[in-house]
């Protein structure tokens, strides 16, 4: 059973987002306040959750960092009427999988709602990946380094994941959209630079197996 926490004050939208992504196989959470879904969390670790940028109690995004340290494989989906990119690159390097503006369809929720919660479950069971003197875990979705270990958000290790696939190959950055976002939009290329340059700075002197292709997209190598 896939858990959906849904953020949201408005209660005819949280309703009708309820009833939007309601199946078989998912349990629909829903509340209006921080501080309600602090109390969900605790009991129910969600899967997903869609976070309302401003409800009664405060601005979501100010949660979202804590949220992601207790629960690193859990997805989030902002919902905002802030749609400048500026506000859009904010979310995401505040640890956001995703932002979708408001108004926003209920179809193009669903369809970004279907594939995360179905990219993760496409991965194979891989123990360790030997890149040189570090590894990757993609289970855990860690880096293994003489330093000691280095930890991803969900986003995260599904892009060095799918850059480790590659084989060395460089990855577009429009691929990279199209099988982890599953989005065309131009716009959101901007995402990925986000992502990558989050990445290397966890990464610290390991940054270097990440190398960028300019105009185009990235690969991985090997730490020497």
């Amino acid at each position: 059973m896939r858990k959906i926490l849904v953020l949201e004050d408005n209660k005819m939208l949280a309703e009708t987002i309820a009833t939007a992504l309601k199946t078989k196989d998912r349990k629909i959470f829903v509340t209006p306040s921080l501080e309600k879904l602090y109390s969900i969390c605790k009991k129910n670790t969600p899967d997903l959750c869609i976070l309302d940028r401003f409800v009664e109690d405060g601005d979501s995004i100010e949660a979202i960092e804590y949220l992601k340290e207790l629960y690193p494989q859990t997805k989030y989906i902002f919902l905002t009427k802030k749609s400048r990119l500026l506000d859009k690159i904010n979310g995401l390097e505040k640890g956001a999988d995703d932002y979708l503006p408001k108004p926003f369809s209920l179809a193009e929720l669903r369809l970004k709602v279907k594939n995360m919660l179905t990219w993760e479950l496409k991965q194979p069971a891989v123990k360790k990946i030997d890149l040189g003197l570090i590894s990757f875990l993609p289970e855990s979705g860690s880096f293994i380094t003489p330093d000691g270990d280095i930890y991803l958000r969900k986003r995260e290790k599904d892009i060095i994941f799918y850059l480790i696939q590659a084989a060395g190959r460089t990855v577009s950055r429009n691929h990279l959209l199209r099988t982890i976002w599953r989005s065309e939009d131009e716009a959101q290329l901007n995402t990925i630079d986000v992502y990558i340059r989050r990445l290397r700075r966890k990464l610290g002197k390991y940054h270097t197996i990440i190398q960028t292709r300019r105009g185009f997209g990235y690969k991985i190598v090997e730490f020497q």
